[in-house]
């Protein structure tokens, strides 16, 4: 956890400090000199309302799985989860952890892999709907060398797989089943949980049955809450990748369209999304300043990428160390206790 930290920060800030030298050399200290704090402030607030949203969602979907999980431990899952993807490779840690902390706040490993599981789909699919919407609205400005054609299409390529991959993952039976229950899985199961493979084999099987009817009572009984998620993650989605031009404007003029920016800003998350690196540190840096360069002044993109990544990456890591430490504390505190009351 210590290495993700220090490695994330590392390449966030080392990316960012080398851009910013030879792009923009002293200007950017110019340029930060004039931010308009209340633009900012307000960048800040967006980003905070994206997470409330978030964790609405984790809320909402709690019900149909119908297990009682307070708001504020949503709101901490999400936290959570943001920061776990923010320190580890890939940006893969933030799913599998927002699922083991919503076990250990009572819910069950089924409800709660549904839970995430529905989440991140949602977000993923809205996310790709509206960057081939942008890419053909936009395309042409967006993809104005040949250079950056082979990394948004290199990039768009390997997300589009990994999605397909994870949509069947987590909407297949029979290829969730076969993965889960495989020689391979079911050994290295076994040594993660000390149990015999024999009980891990048959919990495997009914997790993954528990599971999918989760799924299709979702559907079945309850296409409102399927539908006022997908409307909440429209929402969550237009801020978070707001965020990002309302701070460039805190900084200078942009030569660009909002609707523009949106595209570009959208489509660079989903290029860069599975960079090997903790948060994909480093790669977004590097894809935002290639991505914008041609659209405003070096320093003014620069200085957007250090305050924004401050905001959305640097904060998160900072808050969510602290967030963990509080966690653990009281797993470890609630795990005594039934000790003590079982003795």
């Amino acid at each position: 956890m210590v290495t993700g930290i220090i490695l994330g920060i590392l390449l966030s800030i080392g990316v960012t400090v080398l851009i910013s030298l030879f792009s923009a050399g002293r200007e950017i200290l110019s340029v930060l000199q004039m931010v308009k704090k209340d633009r900012l402030l307000f960048a800040a607030l967006m980003y905070t309302i994206s997470i409330i949203l978030d964790a609405l969602r984790t809320k909402l979907l709690s019900k149909v799985a119908k297990t009682k999980i307070k708001y504020p431990k949503c709101v901490e899952n999400t936290l959570l989860g943001l920061y776990t993807s923010a320190i580890t490779p890939f940006s893969m840690g933030g799913q599998p952890f927002q699922i083991y902390h919503l076990f250990k706040m009572g819910m069950s490993l089924e409800s709660a892999s549904m839970v995430v599981g529905i989440k991140f789909i949602t977000s993923f699919t809205t996310t790709l709907g509206l960057v081939f919407f942008f890419l053909l609205l936009y395309g042409k400005k967006l993809i104005s060398t040949t250079a950056s054609s082979l990394i948004i299409y290199g990039g768009m390529v390997l997300t589009v797989s990994m999605y397909m991959f994870f949509l069947l993952l987590i909407l297949n039976k029979d290829l969730t089943h076969r993965i889960f229950t495989s020689k391979f899985m079911v050994k290295i199961l076994s040594i993660i949980l000390r149990k015999r493979k024999e009980q891990v084999l048959q919990k495997a099987v009914q997790s993954v049955s528990k599971y999918f009817e989760l799924i299709n009572q979702l559907w079945k009984q309850s296409k409102k809450t399927v539908f006022l998620n997908i409307v909440i993650t429209l929402g969550e989605i237009f801020l978070v990748h707001t965020v990002p031009y309302v701070v460039a404007t805190s900084l200078s003029s942009l030569r660009i369209s909002y609707p523009q920016f949106f595209g570009a800003i959208i489509t660079m998350t989903v290029v860069v999304y599975f960079v090997p690196t903790p948060g994909s540190s480093g790669g977004v840096e590097a894809a935002f300043y290639m991505m914008f360069r041609n659209m405003c002044s070096p320093a003014v993109v620069s200085a957007t990428i250090l305050l924004w990544r401050f905001l959305t990456f640097h904060l998160v890591i900072l808050i969510g160390t602290i967030l963990l430490s509080k966690t653990i504390y009281e797993i470890k505190s609630r795990v005594q206790s039934k000790e003590t009351n079982q003795t």
